[in-house]
């Protein structure tokens, strides 16, 4: 198994395009550093991820993907934010969750400091991760009074797999649409440059580490 300094992590190739060409690979290496689509939605990124991890070992995993608002109140549409609790669960009333199915915490800032990087300024968010992407302006009230700040596909999955493989994550998320109605529509509109947000912030990171 080769070992790496770092992976960076995207559910496809656009929002790593600021970072690394990947072309018709799924991942490359770069020097110390490697860059890898996994696919979209938990299922294929659990297995790509996964199947990453069995050649090669990195140090730490940063992941980035677009993420849509729940919360309003707190977070607008062009936001970067640093994901703190990943859900699998919505909590709505209307569900019944197994107990077995558990939230993951992160601690992005007590992690980016024990690479020895500072801490960027930004917002931290509890993320519900789903399987498909929310269009309805009531299931986003719903969700916001269950305590959830935004939603993404994939986070929850990375997550997952690098704590099986003890190896420390960082979650990126860059909020391209408010969930309802418009939000596909202001995904198209907004993920180019929402994206190239996030990859100046990882470039800034990556810069940092000792």
């Amino acid at each position: 198994m080769k070992k790496i300094k770092t992976l960076i992590v995207a559910a496809y190739p656009k929002e790593l395009q600021y970072l690394c060409k990947l072309g018709k690979k799924k991942s490359v290496l770069k020097g110390n550093f490697a860059y890898l689509a996994s696919g979209i939605g938990a299922v294929p990124a659990t297995y790509n991820l996964t199947q990453f991890l069995f050649k090669y070992k990195p140090g730490h995993i940063i992941t980035l993907n677009t993420a849509g608002i729940i919360n309003k109140n707190k977070f607008k549409i062009g936001d970067v934010v640093l994901a703190k609790t990943l859900s699998t669960s919505s909590m709505l009333k209307e569900v019944y969750t197994p107990e077995s199915i558990k939230d993951i915490t992160l601690k992005p800032k007590v992690t980016l400091k024990s690479l020895g990087i500072k801490t960027p300024k930004l917002k931290t968010a509890s993320v519900f991760c789903t399987q498909e992407i929310s269009s309805s302006e009531t299931m986003r009230k719903n969700l916001m009074k269950a305590g959830h700040d935004i939603e993404t596909m994939e986070a929850y999955a990375y997550a997952y797999v690098a704590k099986r493989h003890n190896i420390p994550i960082v979650s990126l998320l860059g909020l391209s649409n408010v969930i309802g109605p418009k939000a596909h529509d202001e995904w198209l509109e907004n993920e180019s440059w929402v994206c190239e947000k996030m990859s100046e912030i990882v470039k800034e990171l990556l810069t940092k580490l000792p």
